[in-house]
């Protein structure tokens, strides 16, 4: 007869190095809350510290800066200079990635893509070092793809797969998209993509307020209906689609709307506004780009978030919307739609055609003129992201890393997991 020895010494914590381009606003409250969690020794490696730096954004069409500390409360390290293109500079960064990760000596490298040379060295060196790799991306099948693109990527995201020991994904549709490549479901771990999930919350217990202040500010009336998007201005966005819409919904009654709130900032700007005064569509507010620690209050001034993208991987903005207690309209192209996924058609979420402005407009319409359906949509949208946190999200990565290894996880908090943190402190005092 086998059984555990509850005396017997734990194995050690692991050591987990993340290879990413650069400081991601959304990516970091994950390295923050896995530092808090503790059940693995994870260290950040950035290919560099756009981000944290300012920089010019082509898309948003305007310098951006996301504040230095986005990369407070975690370990971190960062490859000296930029990426300069061409391979004499691809090869210096992949000798600094190598350089990096033998100081590091992690048991686990997380990587993010394919396309980024950091992620490329750091899978290579793991699997020349024998340790193991742990991959996260959004991709989907849903977008059009030509044949010739489709055929390269057979052979590209088979190669790539061939490196990965586990992966972590982010939903339905994602999953689907490593299936259909052959990579086994045994090897998948669902780890949410997170969001400044802090930071939603604490505006929140304040959301009557923040509605009332936010409208006021913006000349919305109070009762009105209002329709929020969050998104760069690019054609692939589809707000073109969500003016018509949304002007086809007009009832020319400024009290009841609907509105439309486009938050954020593009090439496409000033297209957008000519097509609203083409349309007609008075009762809309370009609200400009705003950064992250402001986004919250907006979120809470709507009564629906609709994304009309053309193509859409997994965008966190409908994850902020879910997060905010929103009803969400998407289209057949975006890849946050599923059973246990951000959008649940029939629960919080309804999907209208890609392309196809005037379905969205007969379905703005529907919903205007049922509060009570909009009501039960948004319960389950908090419902919903309450098994989609920032806590499922360390959940299933300290889950997937340790499946790397073939190891179970250590429970949070329990006596296991102090015994690991007093063998690292140990560890890394003698070392």
């Amino acid at each position: 007869m086998s059984g555990q020895n509850k005396n017997a010494a734990p194995t050690q914590l692991l050591r987990v190095a993340i290879a990413v381009s650069h400081p991601i606003q959304h990516f970091c409250p994950m390295y923050r809350a896995l530092a808090r969690d503790g059940r693995a020794a994870v260290t950040v490696l950035f290919g560099n510290l756009k981000g944290a730096e300012p920089y010019w954004d082509a898309k948003f069409g305007r310098l951006v800066d996301w504040g230095a500390d986005v990369t407070e409360g975690f370990e971190w390290h960062a490859l000296a200079g930029r990426d300069a293109g061409g391979l004499r500079s691809a090869w210096r960064r992949v000798r600094a990635t190598w350089l990096m990760l033998g100081r590091i000596k992690p048991d686990v490298v997380v990587v993010y893509s394919y396309t980024q040379v950091v992620s490329v060295a750091a899978a290579i060196y793991a699997k020349l070092a024998g340790r193991r790799v742990v991959a996260i991306t959004d991709s989907e099948l849903l977008a059009h793809r030509r044949l010739t693109i489709k055929l390269l990527k057979t052979v590209v995201v088979r190669m790539w797969l061939g490196l990965v020991d586990v992966l972590l994904t982010c939903g339905d549709e994602n999953e689907r998209y490593y299936e259909h490549y052959g990579f086994p479901r045994t090897r998948m771990v669902r780890c949410p993509f997170p969001i400044d999930e802090v930071t939603f919350r604490a505006a929140a217990e304040a959301r009557g307020e923040q509605r009332r202040a936010t409208r006021l500010r913006l000349g919305i009336p109070e009762r009105a209906f209002v329709i929020l998007n969050v998104g760069k201005h690019i054609a692939s966005k589809g707000q073109q689609d969500l003016i018509r819409a949304t002007a086809a919904a007009a009832t020319g009654d400024p009290e009841q709307g609907p509105w439309l709130l486009l938050i954020g900032d593009g090439p496409e700007r000033d297209a957008l506004r000519s097509l609203a005064r083409e349309t007609g569509l008075r009762q809309i507010v370009f609200g400009g780009f705003v950064r992250p620690p402001e986004l919250p209050q907006y979120y809470l001034a709507a009564d629906l978030y609709v994304h009309p993208s053309l193509a859409d991987p997994h965008p966190l903005a409908i994850t902020e919307a879910v997060c905010a207690g929103l009803p969400v309209v998407t289209t057949d192209r975006v890849g946050s739609v599923g059973a246990d996924d951000d959008v649940q058609p029939g629960r919080n979420g309804w999907v209208s055609p890609a392309r196809d402005w005037a379905s969205l407009g007969r379905l703005l319409s529907h919903l205007a003129a049922r509060p009570e359906a909009l009501r039960d949509a948004s319960a389950w949208s908090s419902r919903i992201y309450r098994g989609r946190d920032c806590g499922a999200t360390v959940a299933g990565f300290v889950r997937g890393v340790y499946l790397a290894m073939g190891r179970p996880a250590p429970e949070s908090g329990s006596r296991q997991l102090k015994q690991l943190f007093a063998r690292r402190i140990h560890t890394d005092a003698t070392s």
